[in-house]
């Protein structure tokens, strides 16, 4: 058949067509280089490291507790008889009474005359909490020097004042932030809006006290 096929192309003209090769076999896929072996988690706190901490947080605690414990008695020693510094609890009640007494009749009638009564005490009130302030702020900066003195203990009487010095003082500061905002909320379109600035005195009165009165340890360096 070959032979005839060949005679026929040759007749044609036509090449003979010539036996395709074999498919090449696949190559084989090389070998996947193998993963690193994955290294071993951190071990874990022993009991015994665990113990400790724990020993030391517990330490840590009583430590706290004690040095509190010594501060409230050192405290209530130093405040035993009467508390000093009964001026600037005076000073801030009258300060308030004057001006809740004034803000108050001013928002119920809304007199014009009364109004601005009130305005002009709101704003020596401030002033008057202006100067006390950086005074405040003075005295407190001498204390640091020897005294450990906290913010929290110079400015709201956080463990450096009696109970009943603080609680009057907040409240004297709470009645005039209260005051102050709602009237300035019911006549927020006239002078009775001034009212806002008074609560710097109060605050400034709790600085003063702290500075010149609060208790404060001494510093570690001067024991």
């Amino acid at each position: 058949m070959s032979a005839e096929k060949a005679a026929e192309s040759a007749k044609s003209g036509r090449p003979a067509k010539s036996a395709q090769p074999a498919k090449a076999t696949k190559s084989a896929q090389p070998a996947k280089a193998g993963r690193p072996a994955k290294t071993g988690r951190p071990a874990k706190a022993t009991k015994a490291s665990a113990a400790s901490i724990a020993e030391e947080r517990a330490a840590a605690q009583e430590r706290a507790k004690a040095r509190r414990a010594e501060n409230q008695r050192a405290l209530e020693e130093r405040f035993a008889t009467a508390p000093r510094g009964r001026w600037v609890v005076w000073l801030s009640w009258l300060a308030t009474v004057v001006f809740v007494v004034l803000t108050v009749i001013a928002t119920i009638t809304n007199d014009t005359a009364t109004r601005h009564s009130a305005a002009y005490v709101s704003l020596a009130l401030f002033a008057l909490g202006m100067i006390v302030f950086p005074v405040a702020l003075w005295f407190g900066a001498q204390r640091s020097r020897t005294d450990d003195m906290t913010m929290a203990g110079w400015w709201f009487l956080s463990g450096s004042a009696p109970n009943d010095i603080r609680v009057h003082l907040w409240a004297s500061l709470a009645a005039q932030t209260i005051v102050a905002i709602t009237c300035a909320a019911i006549r927020f379109e006239t002078s009775i809006a001034f009212g806002v600035l008074v609560p710097t005195l109060g605050l400034s009165l709790l600085g003063l006290w702290g500075a010149l009165y609060g208790y404060f340890p001494k510093r570690e360096f001067l024991r």
